[in-house]
């Protein structure tokens, strides 16, 4: 099979496709969890914060991340 090579625009479009699918499954993951928190009676505030802090954490360079 010959070596396929993409010039940089080309890889730089399909990277962001490749984000914005991920913002997509991302954004339906959080909308089935806050639903299943209405349903249960759940706070899902919480888990939103979660994400924040985690995302935030990125820009100052301190990357959070716990599997409790």
């Amino acid at each position: 099979m010959k070596n396929l090579e993409l010039d940089k625009e080309t890889r730089l479009v399909l990277n962001r496709k490749a984000r914005e699918e991920l913002k997509l499954r991302l954004l339906a993951d959080i909308r089935f969890d806050i639903e299943v928190c209405k349903i249960e009676g759940w706070d899902y505030l919480e888990y939103l914060h979660e994400l924040k802090e985690l995302i935030g954490s990125f820009e100052n360079g301190k990357i959070l991340f716990s599997r409790s």
